[in-house]
């Protein structure tokens, strides 16, 4: 197995190497979207829109009760609205519904309604009026959803730490989390550097990274535990274990599948900027699930062994001294018995 992925195999004992590119492209990355941001696409559809500008509008109760009066009249079919200030004291409300909607009648009922509250005082304005059209609209991705995507990576990574320690050691914890936050943040670099534009999808794209990277470490923590029950593994070393173990196979057939379906997505699905980032995610959850994880194991693994061997060592020590200690008792006791 060693010597059909001889380059993979190679490639774990260069931990720094890999260390140091990683640094390399997030430090990139990094600097890139602070000074250029990521390359943000606008999400451009289009809509029927209703508009409502009204004059006169001075406080919050009266843009409060337009609304009301408006949406008395068309509550069903709003996808979205806004509010915008024209000038001062005037106002403009839009309600947008699907492209095509019929909003001839909807207009007339608005304007009946605004104009008979203007009549009656119950809404004190000087007028408003109502028009429709088709209108494009960008909607980019709220800066919320950002820091929401932060916050799920930071859960999942600790949830994968604490159950890969428990069930691989804590250098098994430790790789997964290093792998899970890594692939997402490797992603966001290369999307930043490459300048691809990004657009509403672009989370998901991080969490898929993520999700790859932990499965697919997890794959190679599972083989070595079960290399490590085997007699063939007493006689072989940390670094023999590692390599035996990675799941060269295992991972490439899981990034040729999740690549297929990506193809499927750029062909048919709703964003093909999520299927572009989407493919440099599996490459990337590749590379650190088959590479920089387990470069990043071997030492942990290495650094385990050392430290049984000094326990090993020590109780070995600590036993002999108790054995002699025991004896020179049991010899005082005979000695102090025959006197």
């Amino acid at each position: 197995m060693m010597s059909k992925n001889c380059c993979v195999t190679k490639a774990v004992t260069k931990f720094r190497l890999w260390a140091v590119i990683c640094a390399v492209i997030l430090i990139a990355g990094i600097v890139v979207a602070a000074v250029f941001g990521l390359n943000k696409t606008a999400d451009m559809n289009s809509y029927s829109v209703l508009t409502v500008r009204a004059s006169g509008v001075s406080f919050d109760a009266q843009s409060e009760k337009i609304d009301e009066l408006v949406t008395a009249e068309i509550s069903e079919g709003i996808l979205f609205k806004s509010e915008a200030e024209i000038s001062t004291a005037e106002k403009e409300y839009a309600y947008y519904f699907a492209k095509g909607t019929d909003l001839t009648a909807a207009k007339k009922d608005v304007q009946d309604s605004l104009t008979k509250a203007i009549a009656d005082e119950e809404l004190l304005i000087v007028s408003a009026w109502a028009s429709v059209g088709e209108e494009e609209v960008a909607r980019n991705t709220p800066a919320l959803y950002a820091g929401r995507a932060v916050i799920a990576i930071a859960v999942f990574t600790v949830l994968a730490f604490a159950y890969t320690a428990l069930r691989y050691k804590l250098s098994g914890g430790i790789t997964t989390a290093v792998a899970v936050a890594l692939s997402a943040a490797l992603t966001f670099a290369l999307s930043a550097i490459t300048r691809i534009p990004v657009d509403n999808y672009i989370v998901a794209v991080y969490g898929v990274a993520a999700l790859f990277a932990a499965v697919a470490t997890v794959f190679t923590l599972a083989k070595t535990r079960a290399l490590e029950k085997t007699d063939a593994a007493k006689e072989m070393s940390e670094e023999e274990k590692v390599q035996s173990s990675l799941s060269v196979k295992s991972v490439l057939a899981l990034s040729v599948a999740m690549l297929g379906a990506l193809v499927l997505v750029l062909a048919f699905g709703p964003s093909r900027l999520f299927a572009v980032h989407g493919m440099i995610a599996v490459v990337v959850g590749a590379f650190v699930s088959l590479i920089a994880a387990p470069s990043l194991y071997l030492p942990l693994k290495k650094a385990e062994a050392e430290m049984k061997a000094k326990k090993a060592r020590y109780d070995y020590k600590k036993g002999v001294k108790v054995a002699k200690k025991e004896e020179k008792e049991e010899k005082a006791e005979v000695s102090a018995e025959n006197e």
